[in-house]
């Protein structure tokens, strides 16, 4: 059985950019915006932060309606990452997840709220994230 996560890889570019690569999956491509150094060729890591957040807070609202059969016409989650400067770096201070979810009758949208009530609670990333995950860094040179 695989590893449930998988392992990812990251490979130094050139500059700021990055390669990441994830099972089988086509490679994703990040870099820094010019600001930060890089040449905005791709999503930064903090965005990428901001996207584990809301696309798992949505497929965990996903995994409730589903259990709960919501009939769904649409579903989609925007997300932020705030940033500001602290101890001479830049620190994520909060990330402000919307969604928006369409259910299809009223029957669904009685149980589309019910689901709005508990749904945070299979979202992994972001109750891991709001515990404080401890993050061992091993250096080889």
């Amino acid at each position: 059985m695989d590893e449930v996560p998988p392992e990812v890889e990251v490979k130094w570019v050139e500059g700021f950019k990055l390669k990441v690569k994830v099972k089988d999956f086509p490679e994703i491509l990040l870099d820094e915006p010019p600001e930060m150094g890089g040449a905005d060729t791709g999503p930064c890591p903090v965005s990428l932060f901001a996207a584990s957040i809301a696309s798992c807070l949505l497929a965990s609202y996903l995994y409730c309606a589903k259990k709960a059969r919501v009939k769904l016409k649409e579903a989609h989650a925007t997300a932020k990452a705030e940033t500001e400067w602290e101890k001479g770096g830049i620190r994520i201070k909060r990330v402000h997840v919307k969604m928006e979810l369409k259910p299809a009758g009223s029957v669904s949208e009685k149980r589309a709220k019910l689901c709005s009530k508990v749904f945070r609670q299979f979202c992994i990333v972001t109750e891991s994230v709001m515990r404080g995950v401890p993050v061992e860094v091993e250096i080889g040179i």
